[in-house]
């Protein structure tokens, strides 16, 4: 892999600002639906994800190397963890941890798909305008050049959705094989607060 700076043709001083603006420019003419290259797309796009990430990007200043992504499945059972961890901080002792978790992601996961499709009508507008304006005699047509920084920066935003809908769809996949003895578990409460109103059941047990 080629110097990530060299690839944004950016110094390694470079603000997130001039990183993404060179991103921007260097997508327009590689994105292969315009007829560039898409290994050279990938990795303007790789260069990008690093470098716009702070520690990512001190990650591979100190090391020259790339910081390689959690997988799907670690990242899933993070987030399973941090959400299991909410519902135990609220201190429902009563609900069933699993189903509410599971409808909690599937709730997500709806809204993520929506955004995605929502993203995708944006980019198929704007992608039937991006030619419509002429710019004779002229080097560098305006119009077109914002028209795809938008497309670029709408294409970036639907690829961080789409991972967290893989995540989300993990976890769930996770989680199937999970169940909660939420039944167990009130008799179970019910009888020390039996024992507990009979003076048999401490509170510091």
């Amino acid at each position: 892999m080629k110097n990530l700076y060299q690839i944004l043709g950016v110094p390694k001083t470079a603000t997130k600002s001039e990183i993404k603006k060179a991103y921007q420019k260097l997508a327009m003419k590689a994105h292969p639906d315009r007829g560039g290259d898409k290994e050279v797309f990938q990795e303007i796009t790789i260069a990008y994800e690093t470098l716009s990430d702070d520690a990512r990007r001190a990650h591979y200043d100190k090391s020259g190397s790339i910081d390689k992504k959690q997988s799907v499945e670690d990242l899933a059972i993070t987030m399973i963890a941090s959400t299991f961890s909410q519902i135990i901080d609220s201190h429902d002792f009563s609900g069933d941890y699993v189903n509410t978790a599971r409808k909690h992601f599937k709730k997500i996961s709806s809204n993520t798909e929506d955004e995605i499709k929502r993203i995708d009508r944006i980019i198929a507008r704007l992608e039937k305008i991006v030619g419509r304006v002429e710019a004779k005699d002229q080097e560098i047509n305006i119009f077109q050049s914002t028209v795809m920084a938008k497309i670029s920066d709408l294409n970036h935003t639907r690829h961080k959705y789409a991972e967290k809908f893989e995540i989300l769809h993990m976890a769930i996949a996770i989680l199937m094989v999970y169940s909660d003895d939420v039944g167990a578990a009130a008799e179970s409460q019910g009888v020390k607060d039996k024992m507990r109103k009979a003076g048999m059941f401490f509170d510091s047990i």
